[in-house]
Parts: C-alpha cells; structure tokens; sequence
C-alpha cells in the first residue's frame, strides 16, 4: 500500500518537474542532456568505484583465510623441538599480523594502484 501512495507522489512530482523544466529551445535540450549526461557518469563511476573497493575488501578476505591456512598447515607438520624453543603466543600474534599486512598490500596496493 505505501509502495502505491509514495509510487502516486513520486510520478506526480516527477511530472510537475518535466512540466516546469521542459526545454524550450535546443540550446536548453542540449544543456539538460549534457547534465543528465554528466550525473549519468557520476552515478556509474561511482558505481564502478565502489565495485571495485568491494571486490578489493572481497579479495583481502579469501587472501587472508588462504593465508592463515597455509601457515597453519605448515605449523602442523613441524617437529616438537621447535615449540621448545618458540612460544605459542608469540607464533600466533606474528602469523596474525603478517597474514594481516600481507592481504592489505594485496588488497588496498591494488586499490593505490589503479586510482593513484
């Protein structure tokens, strides 16, 4: 029901604009289609970069999961001598920040990249 209501508003308004702004000359068409022009690329650039930036932040995350997993396999098959000399604690905080700081050059160097 509210989608009918504000769909009635809408269509009215949008006819009382076309009404008040219909071009009357061809000077004036060509100035309201080099404005929808322009706002029709704004809008699809935008959609374009924010694409982008979501498909970036998409691909940080599947690098960091594949990452992580890599190194936790690896810290699997290493010999238990090696945890005598290294602590738990200190292997998981340094593979956490490097799988961090590895994604973001990935992700966000890609980003600086393409738009620098």
């Amino acid at each position: 029901m509210v989608y009918f209501i504000l769909n009635k508003y809408i269509d009215r308004w949008l006819l009382h604009l076309w009404k008040h702004f219909q071009p009357k000359s061809n000077r004036q068409l060509r100035r309201f289609s080099h404005y929808g022009c322009s706002c029709g690329l704004f809008f699809v650039r935008a959609l374009g970069i924010g694409g982008f930036i979501f498909a970036s932040g998409r691909l940080k995350e599947h690098v960091i999961f594949d990452l992580r997993n890599q190194m936790f396999d690896r810290l699997q098959y290493l010999s238990h001598s090696f945890y005598d000399h290294a602590s738990i604690g200190h292997l998981a905080i340094r593979l956490t920040s490097d799988a961090k700081k590895v994604s973001q050059v990935i992700s966000w160097g890609l980003v600086e990249l393409v738009f620098r």
